[in-house]
């Protein structure tokens, strides 16, 4: 099974984005075979269970890279670590690529990991998303649901 999994704290504004991309993509109902989507929240290092779980995972959340308040990136895990970014900041506890990356270092095996990240405009308290990131949800489900189809 490939699995798509939202993260992030939906108090926190933009925060949420991850959670609100799997509801998007539960609403819609149109999840091609062998692909699941799970809402995670906060993780920290569940997040290992679900990726045990996983031929592919494909982990929605806030990101910040530099680029306009709903901005969709899809990258590698490897791809983020090289720019010196630590997916989600942090803001989780333990961040997603640190309980990935201590997996690994101990020898276990994941499945493939592709990140979609959406620039937040907003991360103060709050449920509601900032405009420009509510805009992007369609193109990060979208975005989602194309990497963990692929084989």
């Amino acid at each position: 099974m490939n699995l798509i999994v939202g993260v992030g704290n939906t108090l926190r504004c933009d925060e949420g984005v991850g959670p609100a991309a799997v509801q998007r993509i539960l609403t819609r109902g149109a999840l091609p075979p062998g692909v699941e989507a799970v809402d995670a929240g906060t993780p920290g290092f569940a997040i290992l269970d679900l990726a045990r779980s996983a031929r592919r995972m494909v982990v929605i959340d806030a990101m910040r890279a530099g680029g306009a308040p709903g901005t969709v990136y899809v990258v590698s895990p490897e791809r983020v670590r090289s720019r010196g970014r630590e997916f989600t900041e942090s803001l989780h506890g333990v961040s997603i690529l640190g309980a990935l990356r201590l997996a690994r270092a101990v020898g276990e095996l994941l499945p493939e990991v592709c990140l979609v990240g959406v620039e937040p405009q907003e991360l103060g308290w709050g449920a509601e998303l900032s405009p420009p990131v509510s805009a992007a949800l369609d193109r990060a489900a979208d975005e989602a649901i194309a990497q963990a189809s692929l084989e």
